[in-house]
């Protein structure tokens, strides 16, 4: 069966919606992941869904991701693949291994150690790797170098991804990217449950109708995509297609936050 391979980080991933660990999964569980958009795109489709996405990845190990699944990749399948901020760093941890980190999670990080307080378990594989001195070292980096070279990196990612997708297109094979500039265009977790008092969930990634609207641009954009016309889907992109389609998001039937009641027999 051909396939729909999803290449990106937590947008990708579907989180908020559906957890990776434990800890990140909210009061509704896992009961909206149906919605998260390369679920909706598969289903559209038809095709069978190979969601490499995963929470946290920076551009560098999403462009990992892809060239290690090339020979997997056939002529019949789809791709998408989001790009990530160029924010965050590819920490090596030994054995080819690495561990991707932004400077205010890494910060969180050394405040809990500094304090005792326990640490995520998913910091484990830094932890053993470096010292406290080594971990400040990589934190000043993050936070006085690499601000001076995003833009740069950011075009050095971009161009890898235009690259790739230019190859599976010279192959047939349907390619699109997004970029991060899309997170902040359609409805996210925080706002989805803004009217539930205790229960509001403090999340910026997108809520069920934010995945809704964002499947039917890419449904949009895989009818326009072509070699002649690799299309990288960003804000700009977004504003421009709702202009030309005013009706894009008129079908879409709007998505609460709730979770049905279940009633049993032995309710009193």
């Amino acid at each position: 069966m051909a396939k729909l391979w999803a290449f990106g980080d937590s947008f990708t991933f579907g989180s908020g919606l559906c957890g990776y660990l434990p800890d990140d999964t909210h009061w509704y569980k896992d009961a909206f992941s149906e919605y998260i958009f390369p679920e909706l795109i598969s289903n559209h489709l038809n095709l069978e869904l190979k969601n490499l996405g995963m929470p946290g990845e920076s551009n560098t190990t999403i462009i990992r991701s892809v060239l290690r699944s090339l020979p997997d990749i056939q002529t019949q399948d789809v791709v998408i693949i989001g790009l990530s901020c160029a924010a965050r760093l590819s920490v090596p941890t030994g054995k080819g291994s690495s561990f991707v980190v932004s400077g205010d999670v890494l910060l969180s990080i050394i405040k809990a150690i500094r304090t005792k307080q326990p640490v995520p378990p998913w910091a484990n594989r830094l932890i053993a790797t470096y010292t406290l001195d080594e971990l400040h070292t990589i934190l000043d980096y993050s936070l006085t170098i690499m601000p001076r070279f995003y833009d740069d990196a950011y075009k050095e990612h971009l161009e890898a991804m235009s690259s790739l997708q230019k190859s599976f297109l010279d192959r047939e094979i349907p390619c699109l990217v997004w970029d991060r500039t899309t997170w902040e265009s359609f409805e996210n977790i925080e706002n989805w449950t803004r009217e539930l008092g205790e229960r509001q969930v403090y999340d910026g990634h997108w809520s069920p109708n934010g995945h809704l609207k964002f499947a039917e641009i890419v449904k949009l954009s895989l009818l326009d995509l072509s070699i002649k016309n690799p299309i990288l889907i960003n804000d700009v992109h977004i504003k421009s297609t709702i202009k030309r389609n005013p009706q894009i998001f008129k079908h879409i039937n709007y998505i609460e936050p709730s979770i049905p009641i279940k009633i049993t027999s032995n309710l009193i």
